[in-house]
């Protein structure tokens, strides 16, 4: 379900969170799905309820899941509505991924072949994870 990396330098609050994204943007979750309760979650990935539940809640601030007292938390975004919240960003990091590019001297070609390699490999990927 979700990895967290012990030896990152990212908050294992935000590797929980970006977790939940990437199984949302798989197909893996979808709006309304219900989220493991902090217990549950926190027992399956041996860490503190706490951090699990710092996690909850910032998602929960963000809009991407919504509570429900007594019920659990549930998936408020399906996966277009995560896209589009995210895209920009993403173009951002792009943007600026291209301005590193070019200051090492990597070519126009060089780049839209390595985009291309990387556009393939995801295809690949998840139609790997569509047949399991």
């Amino acid at each position: 379900m979700i990895h967290i990396d012990h030896r990152s330098r990212v908050p294992i609050y935000e590797q929980i969170q970006t977790g939940f994204e990437a199984l949302v943007l798989a197909g893996a979750l979808k709006r309304e799905d219900q989220l493991p309760s902090v217990r549950s979650l926190a027992k399956d990935l041996a860490i503190n309820p706490n951090t699990i539940a710092k996690a909850y809640q910032l998602m929960e601030v963000s809009g991407f899941i919504y509570s429900l007292p007594g019920r659990g938390s549930f998936i408020a975004l399906d996966r277009a509505a995560l896209q589009a919240r995210r895209r920009p960003e993403a173009l951002v990091r792009f943007q600026e991924a291209g301005f590193q590019l070019k200051e090492v001297g990597v070519t126009k070609e060089e780049a839209s072949r390595e985009l291309a390699r990387i556009y393939a490999q995801t295809s690949e990927r998840r139609a790997a994870d569509d047949s399991d």
